[in-house]
C-alpha cells in the first residue's frame, strides 16, 4: 500500500508541476500580448494557442464571437504537436453554422415574412439573425396560438415561441 500510496504522491506532484508550468508559459504570454496591444479590450479579443508539456494545447484570450477561429487555430497546433498519423486540415471555413443554409434569401425576405406573422421588421430581423433557416421552425410554434408571436416586453421583447422552440430542441 505504502508503494500505491508513493506512485500517487509522484503523480500528484508531476500534475501540479505540469500545471505551474501552464500557468507560468500562459501568464508570459500574456505579458508579450500587453506589451504589443494598444488597449486592454484590444487583448481580451485576441488570442493565443499556447503548446504546452506532453502536447497539452492551451488557448488563451479570445471571445465568444471568434470561437469558431480559436477552435481552427488549436485543432490545427494540436495536428502539428506530433499527432501519430496524418491529420486533415480544418474544415471549419467550409462549414456552415446551423442556420446559415439559405439564410440570404431569407434575409431578402424579412419585410414579407414579418408581415405573415405580424411582427415588426426589427422583430423579424433579430429573429432570422438568431435563428436563420430554422426560422419557420420557431414561428410554427405560434400558429395555433398567436399569442405565442407577441413580444414580451418583460422578456425583452423575446417572444414565448422562441422559449418554447428552444426548450423542444434541447
Amino acid at each position: 500500500m505504502q508503494t500505491v500510496n508513493s506512485r500517487l504522491e509522484e503523480a500528484r506532484l508531476h500534475v501540479a508541476q505540469g500545471e505551474q508550468r501552464i500557468a507560468d508559459q500562459q501568464l508570459r504570454i500574456v505579458d508579450l500580448r500587453m506589451r504589443d496591444a494598444d488597449t486592454t479590450s484590444a487583448l481580451s479579443r485576441d488570442h493565443s494557442v499556447v503548446p504546452g508539456p506532453d502536447g497539452m494545447i492551451t488557448i488563451v484570450g479570445g471571445k465568444y464571437t471568434t470561437y469558431r477561429l480559436m477552435a481552427q487555430d488549436a485543432v490545427d497546433a494540436a495536428a502539428t504537436a506530433g499527432l501519430p498519423g496524418d491529420v486533415p486540415a480544418s474544415l471549419t471555413k467550409q462549414t456552415a453554422l446551423l442556420g446559415a443554409d439559405g439564410w440570404a434569401a431569407l434575409r431578402n425576405r424579412t419585410g414579407a415574412l414579418a408581415r405573415e406573422y405580424g411582427l415588426r421588421a426589427e422583430q423579424m430581423e433579430r429573429l432570422l439573425g438568431r435563428y436563420g433557416n430554422r426560422i419557420h421552425d420557431v414561428l410554427a410554434v405560434g400558429v395555433d396560438d398567436p399569442s405565442l408571436l407577441r413580444p414580451r416586453a418583460d422578456w425583452a421583447d423575446y417572444l414565448p415561441a422562441e422559449l418554447i422552440y428552444a426548450h423542444s430542441t434541447a
